[in-house]
């Protein structure tokens, strides 16, 4: 990319097809089974996961140890 240049990033409806998921719109990181698909699977699940994984849960932990009283900014939030 050079600079000025824009990049759009589109969220592929793979983790939200109706045909696997209840509720494909609704965040539960509980939710059970969870048949996504974001890693991939097999000889083709990807190699960074592990690292994507620990990324995340230090940025969460991180987070909320800095701003504990965190809360959703309304109750009627849209995808």
């Amino acid at each position: 990319m050079h600079q000025g240049q824009y990049l759009h990033a589109f969220i592929a409806a793979t983790n939200r097809d109706l045909k696997k998921f209840d509720e494909p719109d609704t965040f539960d990181i509980t939710r059970h089974p969870n048949p996504h698909v974001s890693f991939g699977f097999g000889i083709y699940y990807c190699i960074g996961a592990p690292m994507a994984r620990l990324e995340l849960q230090v940025a969460l932990e991180s987070l909320l140890e800095r701003y504990p009283h965190m809360q959703l900014a309304g109750q009627n939030l849209e995808h």
